[in-house]
């Protein structure tokens, strides 16, 4: 009897050991489908702005007439300054938009100070010995751009050839900084109504 239930022992042992042997794996099974795309996730932070470009935007470096010609219209004395400019095409004309800028250094500091910049058409009262006013305007035709100067006293004879002037030429639809549309008119008026350091940092012009 004793030696039966040894015998059964040992035959429960031995089973139990067998069981717990793993066997060799079986073949990988056929993959499951997708899942459901989970939520997008929060957007980042928006990045610093970028320089101004200067893409399209035409710019002449500044010039000193060194003579003007006189022509008398209706009583007045118009004196005048053409350059040729390829860039003042009809599409520019049309569409675009040409900025002109004055160093009127031909002045008394009290007058005009030597480090100021202004945008054509400038208008200058003064007492020579009334009081007179000279007006500086600027025309762009089809490959020129024609300075004037007229005194309503008609005072002068000749006048200084120390004044400076630059032309800024911006095509139609080209984007300044942000991506803002420089010939948009509100966009426009904005450009005109800054400073000259201003619109130059505007368009990405240097001074």
């Amino acid at each position: 009897m004793k030696l039966s239930i040894a015998y059964l022992l040992m035959v429960i042992s031995f089973i139990g050991l067998s069981c717990s042997e793993e066997g060799p794996a079986g073949p990988a099974g056929p993959a499951g489908p997708a899942g459901p795309i989970g939520p997008a996730g929060a957007e980042g932070p928006k990045g610093a702005t970028g320089n101004t470009g200067t893409a399209n935007v035409i710019y002449g470096e500044w010039f000193t007439p060194s003579t003007y010609e006189v022509a008398t219209v209706f009583g007045i004395k118009h004196f005048t300054n053409t350059v040729a400019v390829s860039e003042f095409t009809q599409e520019v004309l049309d569409s675009g938009v040409v900025l002109v800028y004055a160093k009127l250094l031909g002045y008394n500091g009290a007058v005009w100070p030597a480090g100021q910049v202004g945008q054509l058409p400038i208008t200058l009262t003064y007492i020579q010995p009334t009081t007179v006013y000279d007006t500086w305007s600027a025309f762009a035709t089809v490959g020129n751009l024609k300075i004037e100067f007229v005194n309503s006293g008609n005072i002068y004879t000749s006048i200084s050839n120390s004044h400076q002037f630059r032309f800024i030429v911006i095509p139609g639809g080209v984007a300044a900084t942000s991506g803002r549309v420089v010939n948009n008119n509100e966009t426009i008026a904005r450009v005109k109504a800054m400073t000259y350091t201003e619109a130059m940092a505007f368009l990405g012009i240097p001074e």
